[in-house]
């Protein structure tokens, strides 16, 4: 064998290897950020269920101080405290107010009033109190248990990484099956004295086809894990997303039932549009909500539109007034949140890819030498 096919033959292997690395490397990124991103989404999903409870809290003191009761005589507190930690006690660990200074002054223990609250943040959900200079005068403060969230991330991991070995033991094969039958092809043209198949067509050569076919490999092996990813989040998350979705019914549905009270008849509800559109922008997994009467009414029915995709939380509430059921507020959760954000991470991942396929094939000449470069040159 001579020199210069002898240089082809190690530039040509060479070059498929460090491909078929890149190719591997590139999709196992793709298998962990693709975790990464169910797992955060999981977290945000249960944070942002507490976030609206810390928000109700919050909210309540701010009305009570706007009326000239202090923060520290609003007693009121302890009990709302106390029902809203009710609503779920598998997640609420504690549910306090705070002070500026960071002192409890109500909780749904009473044993933690006058304690000085804990500097944790890991698992805590907070929202400021102000007075009507925009002071901050406390803090409603929630912390949960965080073992569901973890126990989640668990059965997540063990998921992907099943569905991952398989993704990236076939990409990588495929990709060096590719580059050795490339290689085999370039060599055995240019033996014959012949141009590397397409020059004239497409003028691709052997680094050129070798780039396109790795990226196509690279593509279709983020595409298929991005699609089962998906999978396996929407039955993960779904649970905290229904959760969620009772938690925002349930706060709204109080609005309903305090207007009730104060005499306003459910015909004539004013406000429901900008209130559900002011949830929906809030939470963008919240895909439509309305409000419909017993009698066969919809004051409001789907203000501010519904999103595009697929429905798969569907949570009633009802109205009661005066020991009747007078109507139902329901709510629906949108499914494509959950791929929205994965798709994208799936699509940075290939771009990332190809540029890393794309920077190997500069830095090929700097690793396999000059005169396997020339050689490879003159083979295409």
């Amino acid at each position: 064998m001579s020199d210069g096919a002898f240089a082809a033959r190690r530039s040509t292997g060479f070059l498929s290897l460090m491909f078929t690395l890149v190719v591997g490397a590139c999709t196992a990124a793709g298998a962990y950020f693709a975790f990464d991103n169910l797992y955060k989404s999981e977290r945000r999903a249960v944070e942002s269920r507490f976030a609206l409870a810390v928000a109700r809290v919050g909210a309540a003191a701010e009305r009570a101080a706007s009326l000239g009761i202090s923060l520290n005589a609003q007693s009121t507190l302890g009990e709302v405290l106390v029902r809203e930690a009710a609503l779920d006690t598998q997640g609420i660990r504690t549910f306090d107010v705070v002070d500026a200074q960071g002192r409890t002054l109500f909780s749904s223990d009473e044993r933690r009033v006058g304690r000085t609250a804990d500097r944790a943040t890991r698992n805590v959900v907070e929202h400021p109190i102000r007075n009507d200079l925009g002071q901050t005068v406390g803090r409603a403060r929630l912390e949960f248990d965080a073992s569901p969230i973890e126990q989640a991330g668990d059965r997540l991991a063990r998921q992907l990484l099943a569905l991952a070995w398989p993704a990236i033991l076939a990409a990588v094969a495929v990709s060096l099956g590719f580059g050795a039958w490339l290689s085999r092809r370039v060599i055995a043209h240019a033996s014959d004295g012949l141009a590397f198949p397409g020059r004239g067509r497409l003028h691709l050569g052997f680094r050129g086809s070798l780039t396109a076919l790795s990226g196509v490999v690279l593509c279709v092996a983020l595409g298929w894990i991005g699609w089962q990813a998906q999978r396996v989040g929407e039955s993960e998350i779904t649970p905290d997303l229904e959760e969620k979705a009772r938690s925002v019914a349930r706060a709204s549905a109080a609005l309903v039932e305090t207007a009730l009270e104060a005499g306003v008849p459910f015909d004539r509800l004013q406000g429901l549009d900008e209130h559900f559109a002011g949830v929906r922008a809030a939470n963008p997994e919240i895909a439509a909500m309305s409000l419909r009467a017993s009698f066969g009414e919809s004051p409001a029915q789907r203000p501010a539109g519904e999103s595009g995709g697929e429905p798969f939380a569907h949570v009633v509430q009802p109205i009661e007034w005066a020991g009747q059921r007078v109507g139902e507020l329901q709510v629906r959760v949108d499914g494509a949140v959950v791929a929205q954000p994965l798709r994208a991470t799936m699509i940075d991942m290939a771009f990332l890819g190809v540029v890393a396929l794309l920077m190997a094939l500069e830095l090929m000449a700097l690793l396999i030498g000059s005169t396997a470069a020339r050689a490879l040159n003159e083979l295409e």
